[in-house]
């Protein structure tokens, strides 16, 4: 109890250092500092937090029209968060905008394979009848 205590972090929220190092391009230092920060025992219970934050800054640059660092925020959320329905929905959102059919309707599929009768289902499902019939 002592350890936790006396912890006092003198950086920065971990989703503000993100938020710079992602907009400054520092990608693979914002990787590197998510992983380390999700093997932190201290941080056990923010993992899903982290998940839905990096979610958020891949739909942020999706919304800002700056589609190559969505993805690559995407696909960095996806090998932290291989699990993840919601992670892989966006990150075929992104590629379905940048023209990449075949591979969003493969990031769409892999979306329902995590959640099969959720949410994010039930959108990835209606994504690829709209790709499949050219909307």
């Amino acid at each position: 109890m002592e350890v936790i205590n006396n912890y006092q972090s003198k950086q920065a929220p971990i989703d503000r250092q993100l938020t710079l190092m992602l907009w400054y391009g520092k990608y693979d230092e914002a990787a590197k500092l998510a992983t380390n920060y999700l093997e932190d025992p201290l941080h056990h219970y923010y993992k899903n937090v982290l998940e839905d934050k990096l979610q958020q800054f891949g739909s942020e640059f999706i919304n800002n029209h700056k589609l190559p660092e969505a993805n690559k925020i995407l696909a960095m959320g996806i090998k932290l968060f291989p699990e993840s329905a919601k992670l892989h929905y966006t990150y075929a959102e992104s590629l379905m905008m940048l023209g990449k059919r075949p591979e969003a309707v493969k990031f769409f599929e892999t979306a329902i394979s995590k959640d099969k009768t959720g949410t994010m289902a039930g959108k990835a499902i209606s994504m690829i009848s709209k790709l499949k019939s050219g909307n």
